[in-house]
């Protein structure tokens, strides 16, 4: 037998097995990409971008792409600030009181304090936005908590 008539057999196990442990950490990892479909993700997107399908991305279509996202991302921020108003609107009258806003500001720190103990100790201080983004601006965590920072 030639090792060639072996290696396509052999290739093909290695593939299957790759294919296997892919599909299986998929499966615990719901959150869990594989490369393939991050490609095929890239692959859409950046086609989607190529607006005159010449298959190049020129300055324009680049540029038309990055102002679409700022503007999604804009309308994002509006909906989630009307929101957070809604929310702070307790008696629903359209206005938010200074009352309001410091029992939602008051309630979000309670909330952070998971042991009770009425004390936002150091594992309880790293705002969930900061943790995702690698914040290091611990000096800005309470006001962010709270709503000030920004605001």
């Amino acid at each position: 037998m030639s090792l060639r008539f072996l290696a396509l057999p052999a290739a093909l196990v290695l593939a299957l097995a790759a294919h296997a442990a892919e599909t299986s950490t998929a499966a615990q990892d719901p959150q869990s990409v594989s490369i393939d479909e991050a490609r095929n993700r890239i692959s859409t997107d950046v086609a989607a971008m190529d607006a005159n399908n010449d298959g190049f991305i020129d300055a324009a279509e680049r540029n038309a792409e990055h102002e679409l996202r700022q503007a999604e991302r804009r309308q994002r921020q509006a909906e989630h600030a009307q929101a957070r108003f809604l929310a702070m609107d307790a008696d629903a009258d359209g206005k938010v009181s200074v009352a309001e806003v410091v029992a939602a500001r008051s309630a979000r720190l309670e909330a952070r304090d998971r042991n009770g103990d009425g004390k936002i100790g150091a594992d309880e201080s790293a705002h969930r936005g900061h943790a995702k983004r690698g914040c290091k601006d611990s000096g800005n965590h309470d006001a962010h908590a709270s709503g000030d920072a920004g605001n």
